[in-house]
């Protein structure tokens, strides 16, 4: 899997070539979601970060999600096809297609105009303080596991 830097003008670039080749009767070749729910779901992970509004959890089951899907966000092993995600983040509504699009080429044009800098020591609900190069990988790995499973 190519691990972008959504902080890096050439590698977004890229990335939103990715989701520029998507459309609206794009497929999953795996999972329930369509393709402007996807980017629906996509665009609550940035929003989380940047206007801190991550689901809340009890501090038990936080202490073991961390444990058990640390490696999976944020380290090198890969996601698992059709794992569940937090409820939260469950985008099950009908979404319109070009909206969600625009939405979230907004977050991704967001978070590059911010920079390392803003998310270096950033607090993160599940996993406490990361890295700038920690974030990235939440931003680029669960969007790069979404644009792969629609194929593009």
């Amino acid at each position: 899997m190519p691990v972008h830097n959504v902080f890096d003008a050439e590698e977004r670039d890229a990335l939103i070539a990715r989701i520029d080749t998507l459309q609206a009767e794009t497929r999953p070749r795996w999972g329930k979601m369509n393709a402007g729910q996807m980017l629906a779901h996509n665009s609550l992970i940035f929003e989380g970060a940047l206007n801190d509004t991550y689901p809340t959890m009890n501090p038990v089951l936080r202490w073991v999600v961390s444990r058990l899907i640390r490696g999976a966000v944020i380290g090198d092993r890969p996601y698992i096809k059709n794992s569940r995600t937090v409820p939260a983040w469950v985008v099950a509504d009908p979404r319109d297609f070009e909206k969600e699009k625009d939405r979230l080429l907004g977050n991704i044009a967001r978070v590059h105009e911010l920079g390392p800098s803003h998310f270096e020591g950033k607090h993160n609900p599940t996993f406490g303080r990361l890295t700038a190069a920690e974030w990235n990988r939440v931003f680029i790995k669960h969007l790069d596991y979404h644009l792969d499973q629609f194929g593009v």
